[in-house]
């Protein structure tokens, strides 16, 4: 299990999850990252968070990215700190590896329909919801399917 991708992961949504953001904030984040996102997050959190408290450097750690979740100066204590929680504790690393495959799964099985709406001067101009766009080249006709790795 990747410290980083959890800690990336989990870090942005401290705020919320530690209560230093009102309701409002709650519904802004759930919907610019995803009400799947904010589910995964507090499944995580709800594991994770009893031994965050117990621990006093992991919990220093989290309440300052709470306040700042892109100063640095945190990070790395923050990620130390769940790499020796996650360690000693195999059933909540299994548990929250669980949560993240499950995830996966149900992104595994997503696919997004696009219809092009205009193109013009060789631009195809449409509409996405809940995507990434990619940019695609060359002249193009018929049935594409783009997917990014």
């Amino acid at each position: 299990m990747d410290i980083v991708t959890i800690s990336s992961f989990l870090i942005p949504w401290l705020p919320v999850l530690l209560k230093k953001a009102g309701e409002s904030a709650v519904s802004s984040a759930a919907g610019q990252m995803g009400k799947d996102t904010w589910q995964q997050a507090q499944a995580i959190w709800a594991k994770l968070h009893p031994k965050i408290e117990a621990e006093a450097g992991a919990k220093v750690a989290a309440e300052e990215l709470a306040k700042n979740p892109d100063d640095p100066t945190w990070k790395a204590p923050f990620q130390q700190k769940l790499t020796e929680i996650l360690e000693n504790d195999p059933h909540l690393k299994a548990a929250i590896a669980e949560i993240l495959q499950e995830t996966e799964d149900n992104q595994a099985d997503t696919s997004i329909k696009q219809q092009v709406g205009t193109v013009t001067k060789g631009q195809a101009v449409a509409n996405m919801k809940d995507s990434t766009a990619i940019n695609v080249g060359g002249d193009v006709s018929g049935g594409i399917n783009a997917a990014r790795d």
